[in-house]
């Protein structure tokens, strides 16, 4: 048996429900760059991308929806613009106009070594430009801190993030949070 992961997925709960398209194309946008990142950490490249928005399910007053869609990838790939531009493909097929949603799950699956990328000589490979293109972003973000470099998708006031007012103070992992004494 192999340690190597099989599917790797990226979501979180909004702060509040949306039916907003552009919050779920920001959202969508925001998850497949982490999810691409990730990819490229674990040196694995994706075959297969899943999409699906999720409605509250505990609150059944409200109209209920799950909208998924699975979309085979003619290469595998890690870089960001491919996933991202792909996933939003999917966004814009599974986006149903009335409902709130809770929720933006992106996924992977299909999972190879990057190092064992076979290419369809059907299909052009954009590939290369792309890949040098996310190493930079990685760079940038690394040297400068997460989120300095991002898809232009993925705006820079994100309203629908969870709400983070209720937090607890971090007196271990954040100097911020450090109690001062006079």
């Amino acid at each position: 048996t192999s340690d190597r992961k099989q599917a790797m997925v990226t979501s979180s709960a909004f702060g509040k429900l949306t039916d907003e398209y552009q919050e779920l194309q920001e959202a969508t946008t925001r998850y497949m760059s982490r999810l691409a990142y990730k990819l490229r950490r674990e040196k694995c490249c994706a075959t297969v991308i899943t999409v699906t928005l999720l409605t509250n399910a505990f609150n059944l007053a409200q109209a209920q929806a799950f909208p998924s869609i699975t979309i085979p990838l003619s290469h595998p790939i890690n870089n960001t613009p491919d996933l991202v531009k792909i996933a939003l493909e999917g966004l814009r097929k599974i986006y149903l106009r009335g409902y709130l949603f809770k929720k933006v799950e992106v996924g992977a699956l299909g999972l190879i070594p990057e190092n064992e990328v076979q290419l369809n000589m059907f299909t052009p490979y954009k590939g290369i430009e792309n890949n040098k293109i996310s190493k930079v972003m990685d760079k940038l973000n690394s040297h400068y801190g997460k989120g300095t470099l991002r898809m232009a998708t993925e705006s820079k006031q994100q309203r629908w993030t969870l709400r983070r007012e209720f937090l607890s103070p971090e007196y271990t992992t954040n100097w911020e949070d450090i109690i001062k004494t006079k």
